[in-house]
């Protein structure tokens, strides 16, 4: 049995559209082959009571589960090609067949049987598209001779879908739905009411920006001089120069208290 493992070939044969000969198998010439099917649920058929039954029902065995495939012709080496029907009677289903040599299993496959034959992949897809709500078949959604489908569903509309919602988002910008927003625009001319602050903005009085970046700088990093007046002090903050007064302001006590906001040059 270990020299038959060896040498044995599955060729598995997935053309289909067969009325018959839906079990397929290449085996070493002169075996003897076989073939059971399974449902979902584990259950196997047994051909000659058209039921599925658990393994072993009333001692039922391999013989009783197994159709049989007959040699037609040759296929690689020394093997030959083998065919069996599936049962008229199976009813429509998504199904495991097993194949075996003698008593031994060496393949599996699975078949999606429509109750009267093996079912092509235009009925399978078909199958999908009909779940999912498509009413019309699948030539109609496809097309028959070309790939340009007819229909709500088809190529045709989802281009035409494709090229409005290019226009609603790139082409022509995007659009706002009637009623649902109002009042927004875009719009790529200068507006003097958003101007940009420069330093020449005045943020207090006649202080500028570029003027308080030169008071923090002094108050900082610059020169200070406190000058006594007798009733108050001027307390005096230069430039980086350490020569031209940027602030001063006049101190009533030792404590630093202002008399006023001060004098920026």
């Amino acid at each position: 049995m270990r020299n038959l493992f060896i040498f044995f070939i599955v060729l598995l044969f997935i053309t289909s559209g067969y009325s018959a000969n839906e079990l397929r198998i290449s085996c070493p010439t002169g075996s003897t082959v076989s073939a059971t099917i399974s449902d979902k649920s584990g259950k196997v058929w047994d051909p000659s009571a058209n039921v599925f039954e658990t393994a072993g029902t009333s001692g039922h065995t391999i013989t009783t589960y197994a159709i049989s495939l007959s040699q037609i012709g040759t296929a690689i080496g020394s093997n030959g090609n083998f065919r069996g029907d599936v049962d008229s009677d199976l009813p429509e289903g998504i199904y495991t067949c097993a194949y075996y040599v003698g008593t031994t299993q060496v393949f599996s496959k699975q078949l999606e049987w429509s109750g009267s034959g093996e079912k092509e992949t235009t009925d399978i897809v078909q199958g999908a598209m009909t779940a999912q709500g498509y009413t019309t078949t699948l030539a109609t959604n496809i097309g028959t001779t070309n790939t340009t489908a007819a229909g709500v569903n088809g190529f045709a509309a989802i281009k035409t879908d494709t090229a409005t919602t290019l226009l609603d988002t790139h082409t022509n910008g995007v659009v706002v739905a009637a009623g649902s927003k109002t009042g927004y625009a875009l719009t790529s001319e200068y507006d003097s009411a958003k101007t940009a602050i420069t330093p020449t903005t005045v943020i207090d009085g006649t202080v500028t920006w570029d003027d308080m970046g030169e008071i923090l700088t002094a108050f900082l990093t610059g020169k200070v001089t406190i000058v006594d007046n007798g009733a108050n002090s001027t307390i005096s903050f230069y430039k980086r120069d350490g020569t031209s007064i940027k602030y001063s302001i006049i101190s009533l006590d030792s404590n630093g208290t202002r008399s006023a906001t001060g004098t920026v040059n």
